[in-house]
Order: C-alpha cells, then structure tokens, then sequence
C-alpha cells in the first residue's frame, strides 16, 4: 500500500514518502524477503532510513545496493570481539502516502524481522496518529545522529 510519491499536506519529505526502520533481528528467508521489499520502496523513490544491530548481511548489502541509508547500533565497547551495546527496538514508521491517503504511521512491537520470531508469541501494534510518529521519529533521529555508525 506504500506509495512513494504524492505525499502531500505536512506529511513526507517534498512528494516522497518517509521510511524509518529500527530494527534488532532481520535476517532469514523472512528478513531476506523483507529486505527486497524496502529495497523496493527505496527504488521506487521513498526516503528510506535503517538502523539495525542484527541484520543480516544479505540484507545490509540488499539496502544499501538499492539507496537506502543504513547504520548499525551495535558496539564492542571493551574490544573483545563481542558487542555488548545495542538496540532492540523493532519500528517501522511512515510519514507519507499509504494507499493513496497522506498520514502518519507507527508499526511498533516485540516481533523481529527473522523466520523465528513467526513462531513466537510475539505482537506488533500499528498507530496511525501524527503525535506517535513525531515521537517516534525524535527516537530514530536521536539514536541515528548519536548511537549508530556505519558498519559493513
């Protein structure tokens, strides 16, 4: 339902629809086919931001390939090989056009974006409400600009 063009009113960057994604676990034929599909909106002009520490490598080099901006939250803070700092939040946010209607959208919860967490008992909530997505957004913003760097 993700259109990238036609944002329109106070929603998007210019015509383009926004993407954020804060992501722990995505990885496996489900974060694989996950991967092609924001590589898809990124393709098709959105304005696609990632920060993940569990992502896999299929999907890091999927995104980038296709222009979309990714960044890693994971850090190894005492240099022993093991990271030891990272998020775990799991988001998607919007700002934009979605099924041909401009809006605000949070997509928020426990489920990773992996082959297991489809066995788990896991939720994820969608919020369709501009206050949300502003608080969301200042999340991903601040973690973005100060707790994420570039990474494989």
């Amino acid at each position: 339902k993700v259109r990238c063009r036609g944002a329109s009113g106070a929603t998007g960057v210019g015509d383009r629809t926004l993407v954020r994604i804060s992501m722990y676990g995505w990885n496996g034929v489900r974060g694989r086919y996950l991967a092609d599909k924001v590589a898809q909106l990124s393709k098709r002009g959105c304005d696609v931001r990632v920060i993940h520490s569990d992502g896999g490598g299929y999907v890091v080099g999927k995104l980038r390939a296709n222009g979309v901006r990714v960044r890693t939250a994971s850090y190894d803070r005492n240099d022993n090989g093991t990271v030891d700092m990272y998020t775990h939040e799991k988001y998607m946010i919007l700002s934009g056009n979605l099924g041909g209607r401009a809006g605000w959208h949070v997509w928020t919860g426990s489920q990773n974006w992996s082959d297991i967490a489809l066995n788990g008992d896991e939720v994820t909530m969608h919020i369709p409400r501009r206050g949300a997505y502003y608080e969301y957004r200042k999340n991903f913003d601040f973690i973005w600009d100060n707790h994420t760097h570039r990474a494989g």
